[in-house]
C-alpha cells in the first residue's frame, strides 16, 4: 500500500487483512488485542459514536491515557472521518476551554478520573460555559451496529487532526494535520528505527501527543506491536517492558 496516499482507516483494514491474528497491543493489565479484533472494535465504537451524531467533519476533542481504549477511539473516529483533537491529560480547565472554543469542538470525550483528577466534573464545567457536548467513557466506549455505518469517505489529504501545544505562559498553539502528514512522520520513524513486523514498541508518553498517534500509524503500516503504559512507574514499568520484549523504547525516554 502507498502509505502516503492511504488514510488511517484504510491502513487499519489493510493490516487486519494482512496479519489478522497477530497481536497489535497489550497493556499492563494483560489485556490484548489482535489487528482483526482492533478493526472490529473500531467499527463497533464508530457505530456507537455515530448514534450520538458523530460523522464526517465532526470536530471531536478527546482526553484519554495511553490505553487500548484510546487506540480504539482514534480508529473509530477515523472510520467516521471525524476531525480529531486529542488533548494531553496534563491540561486543565484553562487550556482545554481555550482549545475546545478555538477548535469549535462539538463533542468532548473524557475519562471519569485519571490519577485522582476528576475529568468528568471539569468537562461538565466547560460544557456549562461553551455548550460542548460531553461524553464520559467509563468504563467502555459507546457501541453500536457496524452494519448501520455509512460508507467511509475521506482522503489522506483531508484535515483530520488538530494537535495543540502546552501553551506554557501563552494560549495553546494548534496545528492541523492530515493522515498524509502523520504518515510522513511515521515513515521517518520507520526508516530511522528500522521498524519491522517483529518489533515491540513502548508507548509510554501520552497517546494524545502527536508522537503517540504516529505510533498508531506505524503499527498499522508495519505490524509493530504496541506496549501500552498508562502511567509510567520507575519501579515497575521498565521491568514490564523488558518482560514483554520491548525492542524500541523510542516512545519514551
Amino acid at each position: 500500500m502507498d502509505q502516503m496516499n492511504s488514510t488511517l482507516w484504510a491502513s487499519i483494514c489493510a493490516r487486519a487483512d494482512a496479519t489478522p491474528l497477530k497481536q497489535m497491543a497489550i497493556d499492563e493489565a494483560g489485556r490484548t488485542m489482535t489487528f482483526a479484533e482492533y478493526r472490529d472494535a473500531c467499527e463497533v465504537s464508530a457505530a456507537g459514536l455515530a448514534d450520538r451524531g458523530v460523522g464526517a467533519g465532526s470536530v471531536v476533542s478527546w482526553i484519554l491515557p495511553s490505553t487500548i481504549k484510546s487506540l480504539v477511539l482514534a480508529g473509530a473516529l477515523s472510520r467516521l472521518a471525524a476531525v480529531q483533537n486529542p488533548i494531553l491529560p496534563i491540561y486543565r480547565n484553562k487550556e482545554i476551554g481555550f482549545i475546545v472554543d478555538q477548535a469549535k469542538s462539538e463533542l468532548l470525550i473524557v475519562p471519569r478520573q485519571v490519577r485522582g483528577f476528576d475529568f468528568a466534573a471539569m468537562a461538565h464545567e466547560l460544557a456549562a460555559v461553551n455548550g460542548v457536548e460531553v461524553l464520559v467513557v467509563d468504563p467502555e466506549l459507546p457501541s453500536g451496529d457496524p452494519a448501520k455505518l455509512v460508507p467511509f469517505a475521506s482522503t489522506a489529504d483531508d484535515t483530520r487532526w488538530l494537535f495543540y501545544s502546552s501553551g506554557t505562559t501563552a494560549d495553546p498553539k494548534g496545528a492541523m494535520h492530515s493522515d498524509a502528514s502523520i504518515s510522513a512522520a511515521s515513515d521517518g520513524m520507520q526508516s530511522g528505527c528500522h521498524i519491522s513486523l517483529e518489533d515491540k514498541s513502548a508507548v509510554v508518553f501520552p497517546i494524545t501527543h502527536v508522537g503517540g498517534l504516529v505510533w498508531l500509524f506505524n503499527s498499522m503500516q508495519t505490524g509493530v506491536e504496541l506496549l501500552m503504559v498508562e502511567a509510567f512507574s520507575p519501579a515497575t514499568s521498565p521491568q514490564w517492558l523488558g518482560d514483554h520484549g520491548c525492542t524500541c523504547a523510542g516512545a519514551g525516554t
